[in-house]
């Protein structure tokens, strides 16, 4: 199985925000299978309908790496899942204060990974969104 991050928000049935802009984490053996899968998992967790759900960027983990800003051959590569920009010379990370823990719907040894790469690359320097 293959790592997959897609973005979503979930809208209330009269179209409200409720969730702007996470990201989700989850597994799946290819691009296909994580575009039938991503919805139900989510609205079985949400407990919503399809139409509350909005779904894009939907990033397998090999191109979350190749499409990488981070450039030091001794980072993580896992690091490299929670960028969200690159500024003043250095990599820019998911701010988990601002913008909330990403969902990680994985398994234990994917969710350890995700967990201690998200904790390290937001102590071990760079710049926070």
């Amino acid at each position: 199985m293959k790592l997959y991050r897609a973005t979503y928000s979930l809208l209330t049935r009269d179209s409200r925000v409720t969730v702007d802009e996470q990201w989700v984490f989850f597994e799946a053996e290819t691009y296909s299978d994580a575009l039938e899968k991503i919805p139900g998992l989510l609205m079985a967790m949400w407990d919503c309908c399809e139409s509350q759900l909005k779904v894009w960027n939907l990033v397998p983990d090999n191109q979350l790496v190749y499409l990488s800003m981070d450039m030091e051959i001794d980072s993580l590569r896992e690091w490299r899942f929670f960028e969200v920009g690159y500024s003043a010379g250095s990599t820019v990370y998911l701010d988990i204060k601002r913008n909330g823990w990403p969902l990680f719907l994985a398994c234990l040894s994917w969710l350890a990974r995700l967990n201690i790469a998200l904790v390290e690359c937001r102590s071990a320097g760079g710049q926070h969104e």
